[in-house]
């Protein structure tokens, strides 16, 4: 079924939504996240009812996205990461300044959860009020977003490329 190439139309954000579904998400959707718990419990933080909203809604979902893509996607590269998984805050290609001006930009220490993007993931951090925020290495660029479907958006460059069909496979 994830390997089915489906249409998208719409807006933008409509095609994310699509795309979104198509990977396993629904409206309403809160998925088992004791493993991301007891991650996090391990490295001596505690979840905010925010953050594990985030996680229960988008973990586990088909994280390799492919745009328009014919033949088998098997071996090739995925165009798109959703990659949201409990790990380590300094695990990330980031530096040290770019944690420093995060924290600073934020106003906390955020967790890291994960990675995505179009062909150079960014690192996905997330705060304590539920704010998800980008951080890239390769142009030290930080930025906040209110809700997932503006982060897919803005790092899916939905805005920018016309999609006009996807498949996806669990990342290996």
């Amino acid at each position: 079924m994830l390997e089915e190439q489906t249409l998208l139309t719409g807006t933008p954000k409509e095609k994310v939504i699509q795309c979104l579904k198509k990977a396993g998400w629904y409206e309403g959707r809160k998925t088992d996240i004791t493993e991301v718990e007891s991650y996090y419990s391990g490295k001596g933080i505690t979840l905010t009812e925010s953050q594990k909203d985030i996680f229960r809604e988008f973990y586990g979902l088909a994280e390799a996205w492919f745009f328009d893509k014919k033949g088998s996607i098997k071996n090739q590269a995925c165009d798109f990461l959703f990659h949201i998984i409990p790990e380590d805050y300094y695990s990330g290609y980031y530096s040290y300044y770019d944690l420093e001006k995060l924290e600073q930009e934020a106003g906390e220490r955020p967790i890291s959860i994960g990675e995505i993007g179009y062909h150079y993931p960014s690192s996905i951090f997330l705060s304590c009020n539920g704010r998800l925020w980008e951080i890239t290495s390769y142009d030290d660029f930080i930025q906040s977003y209110d809700d997932m479907i503006s982060l897919i958006k803005y790092t899916g460059v939905f805005d920018r490329h016309d999609w006009n069909s996807v498949r996806m496979r669990q990342h290996e």
